[in-house]
């Protein structure tokens, strides 16, 4: 792809992904109002089971995008409507998510009642809603994990603004959805069951755009169950890693909760809710290489080389001046937003974790291009390494610091993580580490920035130093990071603009 199509296409995924973000911030006060906190908490259970449970597709919608789109890089599917191993693959995939979909509801739907009454300590009286919500998301649960593989096709094809068309205003439906109940009422096992019916019609609405995109697959299916094993195989190794990433992300609130205090897992989760919403930008640039990845390095790796390389510029001058900003005004941030209580307890904590960020939105790039090459193992077995380690290293730095000593274990963590990602893609890839020198600047720049915001008080001198960095940032990134075609990019689109 294009400098041009790259940036349309993450801006598609940005919107997609951030959009609901924003709708959410004004949806949640109202529901808390309306449905107190107990009613409120099972709703966002329901929501955090949507989410999470999708990993249950053992990786199947990532590994089927890999697939179709190394099948659509090679030119063997020149003359897709007439190919039918495409569709056969897709149909495949297709029906193992949905029945690994109808497993999950065989587990879930037995075990409803055990979880509302026993696990989840729902407050009494509110435990048949509770039950209700689980089975219901149970029932869905086909139709959640079959959403994964329709989309990997979409997103295998960069039809990227067809995806979004339909994640959008799903992602907005799933807070929109409870408001525009609450007149009729608070039953929250009824809003669930309108939030199914809405991933019913998603479902649907993937599957349609999916008959768009590949003609063939509109013919009667055909299924080619020989060819399934590859996508487990590398699916298995990807759920590896989905499964162990929110586990280190996550553990270290309850290691808060139980070697210091409740109010301390507040001090710290807070911030990190807050700073981690910038991995969308990663998240959403990674999600348009990914199929670009799979589909160049067997038929051209020196394109997926100069994507590759780009990439990773690209991440470092988006979330670098994001990071020193927030930085910057960590403290006033905190204030408004949530307090001066905050604003004391959280500020460090903040900082350590926006660098961390940071560097997590580096490792995005080398972990999509190691699965896209076909190496989830590599990623999985880093995960395995790293995880216990990570929660011995924890324990030990929450006990000594409290929650200052979580934000810099994660932020350890994360930057090591970066560092074996790296060097992973340049075995597995061959990729030379060109501008090192460049590179090691930047991210110490930005670590000596961080360092000496920490310790300077003033408001108006953090703002200058942050200014100061962003200037010699801005220099470093354009004369030494960015190549040639890169700065002419740049000049293009500069100039695209003045013109409109």
């Amino acid at each position: 792809m294009t400098g041009s199509q790259v940036a349309r296409n993450a801006i598609w995924n940005l919107l997609g992904l951030g959009l609901p973000l924003v709708v959410a911030v004004f949806a949640i006060p109202p529901l808390v109002r309306e449905l107190g906190i107990d009613r409120f908490g099972i709703l966002t259970l329901a929501w955090a089971i949507i989410g999470y449970l999708g990993i249950f597709d053992l990786g199947i919608g990532r590994a089927l995008t890999k697939a179709v789109a190394q099948r659509l890089g090679s030119g063997a599917a020149s003359s897709e409507p007439d190919d039918p191993h495409l569709p056969e693959l897709v149909w495949s995939a297709v029906l193992i998510t949905f029945v690994l979909g109808l497993v999950a509801t065989l587990v879930i739907l037995p075990l409803s009642g055990w979880l509302s009454h026993d696990v989840l300590r729902v407050t009494p009286g509110l435990e048949g809603e509770m039950q209700r919500a689980i089975m219901t998301l149970g029932l869905a649960m086909p139709l959640v994990l079959g959403t994964a593989g329709l989309r990997g096709v979409l997103e295998a094809h960069r039809r990227f603004e067809l995806a979004n068309a339909i994640r959008l205003p799903m992602g907005v439906y799933n807070f929109v959805a409870p408001l525009a109940m609450l007149p009729f009422t608070r039953d929250v096992g009824s809003i669930v069951v309108v939030l199914a019916v809405g991933r019913a019609l998603a479902w649907l609405a993937h599957l349609l755009a999916c008959f768009r995109v590949m003609p063939g697959l509109r013919r009667w299916p055909r299924l080619a169950l020989g060819r399934i094993g590859g996508l487990m195989r590398d699916g298995g190794w990807m759920t590896v890693s989905n499964v162990l990433g929110p586990v280190m992300v996550y553990f270290d609130r309850f290691l808060i909760g139980a070697l210091v205090s409740l109010a301390a897992v507040a001090y710290y989760a807070t911030p990190f809710e807050g700073v981690s919403r910038l991995l969308v930008i990663p998240a959403a640039l990674v999600g348009v290489l990914f199929p670009s990845f799979a589909a160049d390095q067997a038929t051209r790796p020196e394109q997926a080389r100069a994507l590759y390389g780009r990439a990773c510029i690209g991440t470092l001058g988006l979330m670098f001046p994001a990071v020193v900003v927030v930085s910057a005004v960590a403290p006033e941030l905190l204030r408004v937003w949530v307090g001066a209580d905050f604003a004391t307890h959280s500020t460090v904590v903040l900082r350590w974790l926006a660098y961390g960020v940071l560097l997590n939105s580096l490792a995005h790039v080398p972990f999509a291009y190691l699965q896209a090459a076909g190496r989830a193992d590599l990623t999985a077995r880093l995960h395995l390494i790293e995880a216990p380690l990570y929660l011995l290293g924890l324990w030990w730095a929450i006990d000594v610091a409290g929650v200052q000593g979580a934000a810099i274990a994660w932020a350890l963590r994360v930057a090591i993580d970066a560092l074996a990602l790296f060097a992973l893609t340049h075995r597995v890839g061959r990729l030379p580490i060109d501008r090192g020198a460049a590179w090691g600047t930047a991210l110490a720049l930005g670590s000596l920035a961080i360092a000496v915001l920490d310790v300077t008080p003033s408001l108006a001198v953090r703002l200058a130093l942050a200014a100061g960095t962003l200037a010699v940032f801005g220099v470093t990134l354009w004369r030494w990071l960015l190549d040639p075609a890169g700065r002419e990019w740049i000049r293009a689109r500069l100039a695209w603009s003045a013109g409109r």
